[in-house]
């Protein structure tokens, strides 16, 4: 019940948010989470607040907190599922929404066979697609990100 509560509160407080960064134009950094399990599908989430689609894990890092910590952290907190780094994929900005962000992408692997699960209030939805066989809601950038992995790139920088 909580969950759901939360998960409104994000939607009638995202648009505020939005406001906030028109004015303000925060900087801020954070990372994003390409999980890959042992068949090599992608673990994606829906957000309970905005227009993305499914989209990879990822949030803001504490104080004090290594971006690849903050990528096993968020990884855990939104989709109850435990990774292991494996490499940085690259860094990129995001100035949609009067935002500047900047993203690190991390590439993680599993640790185990395990089924996700939204277990945070920010996350409607959570589960591990093949690659080749994505949501149609599945995002732009989620796309884009997944075909420089497949290219084996590294090192990227650019816009999100």
């Amino acid at each position: 019940m909580k969950n759901v509560l939360l998960s409104h509160l994000y939607r009638l407080a995202y648009p505020l948010a939005r406001f906030y960064w028109r004015l303000r134009a925060p900087v801020k950094i954070g990372v994003r989470v390409v999980v890959l399990d042992e068949n090599g599908r992608v673990l994606l989430v829906r957000h309970a607040y905005g227009s993305e689609g499914w989209a990879f894990p990822g949030g803001g890092p504490g104080r004090h907190e290594p971006l690849a910590d903050t990528a096993v952290r968020e990884v855990r907190e939104e989709t109850g599922i435990d990774c292991r780094v494996e490499r940085l994929l690259g860094v990129y900005d995001s100035f949609v929404e009067g935002k500047s962000d900047h993203v690190a992408l991390f590439v993680c692997r599993a640790a185990a066979s395990q089924q996700p699960a939204a277990t945070s209030a920010e996350i409607v939805a959570a589960d591990f697609f093949a690659q080749d066989a994505l949501p149609a809601e599945a995002s732009s950038g989620t796309r884009r990100r997944l075909a420089e992995l497949a290219q084996g790139r590294t090192g990227v920088w650019g816009v999100w």
